[in-house]
């Protein structure tokens, strides 16, 4: 529970204001609903599973019940930059409605301490069409790492919820096949 509060409380320090969150609990365990109410922010919402589903399912669900016409996948354990948001809406914004989304570096530490960053450092930061790239294992990035249009998630069905591994590289490459990407460097 610790974890989620953290990520709830970075949320909110977002310079962006005008954000939803939608907590989607995929039938956990633990007291996941009485923390989020203990936030009570109208900008929250919980939405509990009554099995388990898996993470496709999850981003489909809160899809489901996004208001907004930008969607941003956070995972429990994720922590953003607090101007992600802002930066990226303003990218996307101003971006024709060929570029689907906007993605950033993000940076993955592990419990032994190793530091991660996706995509690394020396890999150029690729704009417009970037399938080619996905399909060849050149560049890659992460849901976690895009905001993008929520017509474009809908356009391709949300992500595939029969992969319980690997649904956000599949939703990724999918993406890319129809939409182009710009890049956020902070």
């Amino acid at each position: 529970a610790f974890i989620l509060e953290r990520t709830i409380q970075n949320m909110r320090e977002q310079t962006w204001r005008d954000w939803e969150l939608i907590i989607v609990d995929d039938c956990s365990q633990d007291d996941t609903e009485e923390l989020v109410k203990r936030f009570n922010d109208p900008r929250i919402r919980y939405i509990k599973h009554e099995t388990n589903k898996g993470e496709a399912a999850a981003r489909n669900t809160g899809l489901i019940y996004a208001r907004g016409a930008l969607i941003a996948n956070q995972d429990s354990d994720d922590l953003w930059d607090p101007r992600k948001l802002a930066e990226e809406v303003a990218l996307l914004s101003a971006a024709p409605q060929s570029v689907g989304g906007v993605y950033s570096q993000i940076k993955r530490t592990f419990r032994d301490g190793r530091v991660m960053y996706v995509p690394p450092p020396s890999a150029p930061k690729t704009e417009g069409n970037l399938f080619l790239e996905f399909l060849r294992g050149d560049f890659y990035i992460t849901s976690q790492a895009l905001l993008v249009r929520k017509e474009c998630i809908e356009a391709l069905n949300g992500f595939d919820e029969n992969l319980r591994l690997l649904n956000d590289a599949d939703f990724c490459i999918r993406f890319a096949k129809k939409y182009q990407l710009l890049y956020n460097p902070h």
